[in-house]
């Protein structure tokens, strides 16, 4: 994964929109419909991702879909470090 920067753990966003995220996954090199597909046939889960007014990192679709994507709690800490800047 190619996130330009890191910040310290402590400075992990704990909740951010779903268009930060969304574009943070793109540069993540992650497709946003990559996961609507993965998630298909999970209606909660589904409409947890599409309608969601924000993103937490600690909710568990979170942890689904990084074990989905085979990131680590680093990765994912990465991308929502970078959601918080876009």
């Amino acid at each position: 994964m190619s996130v330009p920067f890191v910040l310290h753990p402590s400075d992990v966003p704990q909740e951010v929109t779903p268009r930060q995220f969304r574009l943070a996954l793109l540069q993540a090199g992650v497709s946003p419909a990559a996961i609507t597909q993965a998630l298909q046939g999970n209606e909660a889960a589904l409409t947890e991702w599409e309608f969601a007014l924000s993103v937490r990192r600690d909710h568990p679709l979170i942890a689904t879909m990084a074990a989905m994507l085979g990131k680590t709690d680093a990765d994912v800490d990465a991308i929502f470090q970078l959601a918080a800047t876009l």
